[in-house]
């Protein structure tokens, strides 16, 4: 899952609720990790 282009916490609660069947595709525990350290410095 991309989230590069979401900027604010606003944009992230509007995504969930607007995608309640979101699959985000992760392989396995470790990548979805990856995705949560990421997410989490990208929004320091």
């Amino acid at each position: 899952m991309n989230t590069k282009l979401i900027k604010t916490l606003q944009q992230v609660q509007e995504l969930l609720q607007s995608t309640p069947g979101i699959e985000p595709g992760w392989e396995s525990k470790d990548e979805c990790y990856q995705w949560v350290e990421a997410t989490l410095a990208h929004f320091k």
